[in-house]
């Protein structure tokens, strides 16, 4: 589920990109905590249902971290 986004000739896994700083976030956060493996499903769903993120489509704990960091962050324009 994850994009991929070329940057400079190099082939990066979006959520690297942003890591390495050579992709802004596409918003901040309200809270200064994003989910994350160590967070329990149902709290994931819960931080999610929060901040309007739709995680119907994603049925395992991993599918639904994707569906957030793709809402997370976004490719330069």
């Amino acid at each position: 589920m994850s994009d991929k986004i070329s940057v400079n000739g190099n082939e990066y896994r979006l959520e690297d990109a942003v890591r390495l700083g050579l992709v802004e976030p596409k918003h901040t956060p309200d809270v200064g905590v994003v989910p994350s493996e160590a967070w329990t499903v149902p709290e994931i769903e819960v931080w999610a249902d929060a901040h309007g993120i739709d995680l119907a489509g994603a049925k395992t704990k991993a599918e639904k971290l994707a569906v957030i960091a793709d809402f997370e962050y976004a490719a330069p324009s």
